[in-house]
């Protein structure tokens, strides 16, 4: 049976109960599919003749209401840029791994690119490189806000970042704690089946 998360959009085969991303129950898509056939019913006009009807309201019934980029939802897509909700250890050691990778190569090759086509000088490449670094941190920092929260802990935690020799016990904190179980005050379970 297909699900599908009523917040983020995911599409999931297995028997979870709840989305591994934000915690939100699934629901069948079946179930999904007739909501919004009786939603569409109810708004309709009564004055719509049947082949009004079909032109113009068979489309709910068949598509989500959030737009689609490339087989995902713009939701999906969006949720690397959030704080809410929680992230699980392996999935916030991956993605810190994923920016920190990322980040290397991109800030790599705009200091090969300065250097090579504009003869660019020390100071300037490291300012590329220390304007580059701003997205990425913040990407790494609300997902450290979401490991916090999936530890039941204030995103004001990730303060202790910024201590010397704290930040090297937080971080390990943060790779190897697990999560609370079950539901706290930030969402549900993201590991929860």
């Amino acid at each position: 049976m297909i699900k599908r998360c009523p917040v983020c959009g995911i599409e999931s085969e297995t028997t979870a109960s709840f989305c591994t991303e934000c915690g939100t129950k699934l629901v069948a898509v079946e179930e999904i599919i007739e909501e919004e056939a009786a939603s569409a019913e109810a708004e309709a006009p009564e004055e719509a003749t049947a082949s009004d009807e079909n032109d113009e309201y068979s489309w709910k019934a068949a598509a989500p209401e959030t737009a689609v980029i490339s087989g995902s939802t713009m939701d999906e897509a969006m949720k690397w840029t959030s704080w809410k909700g929680r992230l699980n250890r392996k999935r916030y050691f991956f993605r810190t791994v994923g920016f920190t990778v990322v980040y290397c190569l991109a800030a790599t090759f705009a200091s090969v690119l300065a250097v090579l086509l504009m003869d660019a000088s020390e100071a300037a490449v490291e300012g590329i490189i220390y304007f580059m670094s701003i997205p990425f941190a913040i990407l790494v920092y609300f997902n450290t806000i979401k490991r916090l929260h999936d530890l039941d802990k204030s995103g004001w935690y990730l303060l202790l970042n910024f201590v010397p020799l704290i930040n090297v016990i937080f971080s390990l904190y943060l790779i190897f704690v697990k999560g609370t179980d079950g539901p706290n005050g930030y969402g549900e379970d993201p590991l929860k089946d």
